[in-house]
């Protein structure tokens, strides 16, 4: 049984903006039609973000008025752009264009051509590899020179290195192509995610492990594997990718738009059922976003905490979080094979207890399994040690009010400085500062978030002799 010990950490609210969902609105003919439920089930998600293509009414598809009806509901889109010539190109960012205009910030990402592997490409005359390069650059290039859309970064297309379409180019060491390489790294036969969503394995592009990246679909069917098995490895696959490094994850998909036995087909990916009923996944989801909540009352910045556990399964691994008000969710989780695709049962996985030492006794700590809901499953008062029933989902334990020395206590000093800084990234990377007065510089490197385009601020707070 492996023992780890870390110190990384990062913040809720990072954890929770990189959870995105695919959706369908486009599509009349089916549940995503009901605009109103499309927005509903992200609000009982407390989910956002979501990813999906733009129509205006063309071939019986959804009006440009359904999507400024959500992005208004507060939700941010990351669109994908499907063109054939320079003027369809145009004619879907002047779209795009009119939802940013309606709902300023609800445009955070645009994405080139979706699966070239599945869906060719040919740009202005060219197909193949090269069109979708083609393609690729001339989306950048309109992106990136629209003062509507100032500020949002450009996704890579994705299907590259299958069907007999080639690897292609690095899209970070090649300019003019993307701010965020781009896969959809769908976990196959019912196994566990850890492997198929690594770098490694989804980006054949670059050998980098730090590069930008996002995953624009990934996901389980609850017609591959079990409503259970779907809700765990979902809870796990999110976990892995924020590990990976990735920036957002988007869940493919929203609902089961279709009967069952339609000729649409249906394909059992949705969060929610054909009859609009959330699926163990979605509860999972929920309570997720839930218990990692974080209101942003307070400004204190992810600050590095020193814990061990011991007892940890084989495939045992841990990530912390730190809300804005200093509180820390440390979420420990294995993912065993779990289920049989031969015999399409689910496999019960082997249960261990993990030992958590942190630095210091804690006031409150509060244990939760969201697959059991939003609530805590148990409660500690000045406990330094925790132990957990690791299997193979996650188990959040959250860590509030320090005893002795807390460990986000800044440098001494009497002094407060409160900096309030927004951000427009540029080449995808998010902007970097160092604070330095009178000539001393004060705490590490700090990475701003908050996007000026959407109007958001961040605090960062400095303690000092000032």
């Amino acid at each position: 049984m492996p023992s780890l010990t870390t110190s990384n950490v990062i913040s809720a609210n990072t954890f929770l903006s990189g959870i995105g969902v695919d959706t369908h609105i486009p599509y009349t003919d089916g549940d995503y039609a009901n605009i109103s439920n499309v927005v509903s089930h992200l609000q009982y998600l407390g989910i956002n973000q979501i990813r999906d293509g733009v129509t205006n009414g063309q071939n019986g598809s959804a009006p440009l008025s359904s999507f400024i009806a959500v992005a208004k509901a507060g939700i941010q889109f990351t669109f994908v752009i499907q063109a054939s010539t320079t003027a369809d190109l145009t004619a879907s960012l002047n779209l795009i264009d009119q939802v940013q205009k309606a709902a300023p910030g609800s445009v955070v990402a645009i994405e080139g051509p979706n699966e070239i592997n599945n869906q060719p490409v040919v740009f202005n005359g060219v197909g193949g590899l090269q069109g979708a390069l083609d393609l690729q650059r001339a989306i950048y290039g309109a992106v990136h020179s629209d003062p509507v859309l100032a500020g949002v970064p450009v996704d890579y297309f994705t299907g590259y290195d299958a069907g007999g379409v080639p690897v292609g180019p690095d899209p970070a060491t090649t300019p003019g192509l993307a701010d965020y390489d781009t896969q959809h790294p769908y976990p196959n036969f019912g196994q566990a995610p850890a492997f198929w969503v690594s770098r490694g394995q989804a980006l054949k592009n670059t050998t980098s492990a730090t590069e930008p990246a996002v995953y624009t679909e990934t996901g389980y069917s609850s017609l591959q594997v079990s409503p259970a098995v779907q809700a765990k490895y979902t809870l796990d696959l999110l976990f892995d990718t924020v590990a990976q490094g990735i920036s957002k994850t988007y869940l493919y998909q929203l609902m089961d738009a279709y009967a069952p036995g339609s000729p649409q087909g249906n394909d059992g990916w949705g969060l929610f059922d054909y009859n609009e009923v959330a699926k163990p996944v979605a509860d999972a989801l929920r309570s997720l976003t839930t218990i990692l909540h974080d209101a942003g009352t307070g400004s204190v910045q992810p600050t590095a905490l020193n814990y061990t556990i011991t007892g940890l399964p084989s495939t045992g691994n841990s990530m912390l979080l730190e809300k804005s008000d200093g509180t820390y969710v440390l979420a420990v989780w294995a993912e065993p094979q779990i289920w049989n695709n031969t015999s399409h049962t689910e496999i019960a996985a082997p249960t261990q207890t993990a030992t958590v030492t942190l630095p210091a006794s804690f006031g409150e700590v509060k244990v939760f399994d969201p697959l059991s809901g939003p609530s805590a499953i148990a409660a500690y008062s000045n406990a330094s040690t925790v132990q957990v029933a690791v299997s193979d989902h996650p188990i959040l334990i959250q860590l509030a009010n320090p005893s002795g020395t807390p460990p986000t206590t800044p440098p001494g000093g009497a002094d407060t400085l409160v900096l309030s800084l927004s951000e427009t990234p540029v080449g995808g990377r998010d902007a970097q500062f160092i604070l330095s007065v009178d000539g001393h510089q004060v705490g590490g490197v700090q990475t701003v978030t908050a996007l000026r385009s959407a109007g958001r601020a961040q605090d960062f707070t400095f303690q000092g002799d000032f």
